[in-house]
Formats: C-alpha cells, sequence, structure tokens
C-alpha cells in the first residue's frame, strides 16, 4: 500500500444523524447511535508474479477508486442491527467519514464497495428500519457469509471493482468517552487477469483470438466462506481479437489484454478458470489450445495473474 500513498485522496463526509431513544429494540440491542470516525481504504493488488511486469500495466488509481459504501453493522448474536449507504459524488482511493452505529458490544462492520446498483435493485438484504430477524435469516452475518451473489465480470467496469471489508468493534460507554476511530482497507472481489501474447516464429499464426472460460457468474463477499465447490454457474467471455485473417501474430508482446473474473476455487480441472488461444495455422482453421492461468488451478480473489503466451 505504501506505492499508492501518494495517489490516497481522502474525502471528508459527514453523515448528520441525531441520537434516537436509547432503550433496546426488544433483541437485547441499544437504539443509541454514536459517531464513529471511519477511514476506508482499498488495498492493493497482491502479484502472482512480483518479478514480472506488463507491457502496458493500469493506473492503480483507476483501479483501486470506489464511488459509493453499504454499510453493515451485526450485533454480538450477528444480527443485522443497522445498516446505511454512502454515495460519493467522485471516485476517490479512499474516504474519511462520520458514521453513526449502534451501540453495541463486540459488534461487526462489513463495508462493500461499488455493490449499489444505481440503475436497478440494491442487493437483497434488509435496509435500515426493515431488518429480518431470526436464526440464519437475511439480517444476519451467517446469511450474508453464506451467500453467493450473481455477479458477472464479463463486461466488467473496470474503475469500479467491488470490494468488502470486515472489522470488529467494541462500542461501549468507555470507547464512545474516548472517541472511536476505524481503519478499514477493503479488499477487491475480482482477479484481474493480464495476458501478453507473440509467436516464436513470424508468418506462422495468424486470426489469433484468446479467451477466457470457466469464469463463476456467482461470487461470495469473503473468502474461503465457499471454497473448494466447483462453480454451479460458468460462463465463457467473448474472444479478442489478437490478429485478423491474414494477419500474422508478430514475435513481440507489444500489446497487454486485462480481464476480471470472480474468484474460483474449484479443485476440477474441468471447471478452473483458463485461457482459450484460438488460430489459424498454415492451412489448419481454429486451432485451439486451453492454458491454465494459475500454478494450483485456483485463481484467488484480490490478486493480479501474468500469462505471458509464446506460440510455436
Amino acid at each position: 500500500m505504501k506505492k499508492y500513498l501518494a495517489y490516497l485522496l481522502l474525502t471528508v463526509l459527514t453523515i448528520s444523524c441525531s441520537l434516537i431513544d436509547t432503550e433496546d429494540d426488544g433483541h437485547g440491542i441499544s437504539m443509541e447511535e454514536v459517531p464513529v470516525m471511519l477511514n476506508v481504504f482499498a488495498s492493493e493488488l497482491e502479484m502472482d508474479e512480483p518479478d514480472s511486469k506488463a507491457a502496458n500495466p493500469l493506473d492503480p488509481v483507476v483501479e483501486n477508486t470506489f464511488t459509493n459504501l453499504w454499510l453493515l453493522q451485526y450485533g454480538e448474536d450477528n444480527r443485522l442491527i443497522q445498516s446505511d449507504t454512502v454515495l460519493l459524488d467522485h471516485p476517490v482511493l479512499g474516504t474519511k467519514l462520520e458514521v453513526k452505529l449502534k451501540k453495541s458490544q463486540n459488534s461487526t462492520l462489513v463495508v462493500i464497495a461499488n455493490m449499489l446498483n444505481t440503475h436497478g435493485d440494491d442487493p437483497e438484504w434488509p435496509s435500515s428500519g426493515a431488518f429480518k430477524w431470526g436464526e440464519h435469516g437475511g439480517g444476519s452475518l451467517y446469511d450474508l457469509r453464506n451467500k453467493l451473489f450473481a455477479c458477472s465480470l464479463k463486461a466488467a467496469d473496470q474503475d469500479h471493482l467491488f470490494m468488502t471489508g470486515i472489522t470488529n468493534l467494541d462500542i461501549d460507554d468507555s470507547a464512545v468517552e474516548n472517541g472511536i476511530s476505524v481503519d478499514l482497507m477493503l479488499s477487491r472481489l475480482a482477479s484481474k487477469f493480464n495476458v501478453t501474447i507473440k509467436s516464436a516464429t513470424p508468418d506462422k499464426y495468424s486470426n489469433v483470438r484468446i479467451q477466457m472460460i470457466n469464469c463463476p457468474t456467482k461470487m461470495s463477499l469473503f473468502p474461503d466462506e465457499i471454497s473448494l465447490t466447483p462453480p454451479s454457474d460458468l460462463e465463457e467471455y467473448d474472444a479478442q481479437q489478437v490478429c485478423g485473417v491474414g494477419e500474422y501474430l508478430g514475435t513481440d508482446a507489444s500489446k497487454s489484454y486485462y480481464f476480471y473474473a470472480n474468484e474460483n476455487l474449484c479443485s476440477d480441472p474441468d471447471k478452473q478458470i483458463k485461457l482459450r488461444i484460438l488460430a489459424d495455422k498454415g492451412d489448419t482453421h481454429d486451432v485451439q489450445k486451453d492454458i491454465s492461468v494459475s500454478s494450483d488451478g485456483s485463481t484467488y480473489r484480490n490478486t493480479y495473474y501474468h500469462i505471458h503466451i509464446t506460440l510455436k
């Protein structure tokens, strides 16, 4: 993160809300709201190959930004007790804001970035004032941790990747008296793939296309909650044309291709994310080869994979 500090633009935003009655809500949770200073910032991508460099790396300022936040507070019994949203007027790498949270010991704060759907329905958990109580109900942290959300990254908006952060808080009288300040780092839910491709010899491969296959269309908000389970819904991305019919692939990888995909921890090789290469070789059309994109077959969230291909 140190190398991105120079890009960190902090926006101070205050959400005003008056305190309400301090009685509990019938479930043992205080209804008193207290101010909390929240510093939210995006993590950097973990590098799968630290020594390699993309030919055309994306600007980290573009990759790390977020424009909206969903704040979910869960009580000691893991039931949802507070929900709020924050809309920012421009993309940022980080922001400091004052929020109102319920007074509650051993509560959990979940922050989700870029998931608010400004063009349709929001995700299917309760909004503030409409909580669904009950064991493993829609208002429980258990439900949030074990739910798969539909999310295709086939045509992902690369400027606004989904990100999540989670932290435990003790909001008691002592903490309120001393002031509560929380630093929370957000991690991307997606993997990023950088592909470069070239030919070992000139005038050999033409009409070359690359395509990501076996990309999950659903994702969980947190790692290791739904792990090593064969994805039930997979999709193929649209093929990207590297060179056209009658145009030969060069011997230098002068261009990078970028893809994003949801985490895929599948142990079945037939369901793991792969890079498919299609090409014409002489009089043979549509020669096809599928290549694994990671050393163990699984692809992990918030990780940057470099795939360097040389056709021989």
